[in-house]
């Protein structure tokens, strides 16, 4: 007989080490954001849709305001994770794990395509191929969303400032490492530009820290 007690620790180590961490997010670093993200839904609520998506929704916050406005959303993430329990989720939340670069819905599926606080933090090589999967899965006439630090914030000695940057050196060298990249290289109107696309409205949040960037398409 196999004993198969080491994966079954394993598994129960990685099970209690998701939760904390989602309880992390959920109780210090969600609150930080909380009025961003009411702002991203008030302007979604503007702009009326009847179906959006958000990659990358990590707690899934976002979606679960978005959603408790009577939107139907699909929240993407890579990993299951930070996923709230099923009892939490309204009916109209769909909650699905997928890869943000090669999502698994036709084009021309959504009203709104939304990121929220996610292209800082990965890899340069992922940003521009998810952008393209917000932009080929939304209808002629619908809006991209993305809620993200400004350039702004490289040269503030604010509060806010110096608070977020601690926030993102903290989080580990890799993700602080893709923090500066994103700044560096022009944030989201940079990556735009690389792809012909430009800012069709700029909403700024956290004390002008960043911003919801808005394309028409």
């Amino acid at each position: 007989m196999v004993n198969n007690s080491y994966g079954i620790n394993k598994a129960v180590f990685t099970f209690r080490r998701d939760k904390l961490q989602r309880l992390f997010y959920m109780f210090l670093i969600e609150p930080l954001l909380l009025k961003a993200k009411n702002s991203v839904t008030r302007r979604v609520l503007r702009l009326k849709p009847k179906r959006l998506l958000e990659v990358g929704c990590g707690t899934c916050l976002q979606s679960l305001k978005i959603a408790q406005s009577g939107i139907k959303v699909i929240g993407v993430d890579i990993s299951d994770k930070m996923f709230p329990s099923a009892p939490g989720i309204p009916e109209e939340l769909t909650i699905e794990v997928a890869d943000g670069t090669n999502l698994p819905f036709p084009d021309d599926s959504f009203d709104i395509t939304l990121i929220s606080l996610a292209l800082h933090e990965m890899a340069p090589e992922k940003r521009l191929p998810i952008i393209k999967e917000l932009i080929r899965t939304l209808r002629p006439g619908g809006a991209v969303l993305m809620l993200d630090y400004d350039t702004g914030i490289k040269s503030s000695s604010g509060l806010a400032s110096w608070l977020i940057k601690a926030i993102e050196w903290l989080a580990g060298k890799e993700h602080h490492a893709n923090f500066r990249n994103f700044l560096w290289n022009g944030g989201v109107p940079g990556l735009l530009a690389m792809l012909g696309y430009r800012v069709s409205r700029r909403f700024p949040v956290l004390n002008g820290m960043a911003a919801i960037f808005e394309v028409t398409i």
